[in-house]
């Protein structure tokens, strides 16, 4: 971790100040190849479908990291349907990783 630390560079962009929930990383790799990535969950989506979709999307990332993809969309399905459930039993049993 150390060796690493000392390769690492933070940078304040000017266009977060003032905006807490923007992030934006940028990766240069030993080989020269830059990856970036940028995120505003500081920004209300007035589109409500669109929140969804968003909210839907970080749900499927994060329960991908450990969840096989198939589980991770019975698990999606089943929570959206969570106030009709009549047993928790099946969508708790998904989350068990082992």
């Amino acid at each position: 971790v150390t060796e690493l630390a000392g390769r690492v560079r933070l940078a304040v962009e000017p266009a977060a100040l003032g905006n807490p929930g923007w992030a934006a990383l940028r990766l240069v790799t030993s080989s020269g190849e830059e990856l970036t990535a940028e995120t505003d969950a500081g920004r209300p989506e007035r589109d409500l479908a669109a929140r969804e979709e968003r909210l839907r999307a970080k749900f499927r990332t994060l329960a991908g990291t450990v969840l096989p993809p198939a589980e991770v969309a019975a698990l999606e399905e089943e929570l959206l349907g969570f106030d009709r459930l009549d047993d928790l039993r099946a969508p708790l049993a998904r989350c068990a990783v082992a």
